[in-house]
């Protein structure tokens, strides 16, 4: 079996697929960048973040969590981020994040009201997955996104369909169409 690898002194690829390792990274932390860099990058990539939209980030100060909090608050949202502890919730906020919730502290209820008035979230990125992905789910405004990065779970998604603005397009649709 031939497979590809990147354990060798040199390879060859287009010049646009590398980037200069920066002088102020160690090797270790430079070669951890891309892994959590393209996947934080391609995360916010599949939604349009505008100003002022609230954006909630589980997992604030994880691998793909923290970028993702940097590149929203690039696109000047109103980010809000989950951490576990208060020395979490200091380095969340000094990557931008405005605010940072305790998840032990705060039921999914208390956060929709006390930080979208009861409306939810414009967009939420589930950095974590499982019981999240619901979470995530119950969080998001009517016709607001959800991105994950983690669906490794099996969900019943009727609350999708509730909250989603245009009808469900399944089965029952594709057969109601061909009578």
């Amino acid at each position: 079996m031939d497979l590809g690898g990147a354990l060798a002194e040199f390879v060859k690829a287009p010049s646009g697929l590398f980037a200069r390792m920066p002088d102020n990274l160690s090797f270790g932390q430079a070669a951890a960048l891309p892994l959590v860099g393209i996947t934080a990058y391609q995360a916010v990539e599949k939604v349009t973040i505008q100003p002022g939209q609230k954006i909630l980030v589980y997992g604030g100060t994880g691998g793909v969590g923290h970028l993702i909090v940097q590149l929203a608050k690039l696109a000047v949202a109103e980010v809000y981020a989950t951490v576990a502890y208060e020395n979490r919730a200091t380095i969340v906020k000094s990557l931008g994040a405005d605010y940072a919730i305790h998840y032990h502290h705060e039921t999914l209820k208390d956060m929709i009201k006390n930080y979208t008035e009861g409306k939810g979230f414009d967009i939420v990125f589930d950095t974590i997955g499982n019981e999240n992905l619901l979470n995530s789910f119950h969080l998001a405004k009517i016709g607001g996104n959800i991105v994950t990065i983690l669906a490794l779970t099996s969900l019943d998604i009727s609350l999708l369909h509730e909250k989603s603005t245009e009808p469900a397009r399944g089965l029952y649709d594709h057969a109601t169409a061909l009578q």
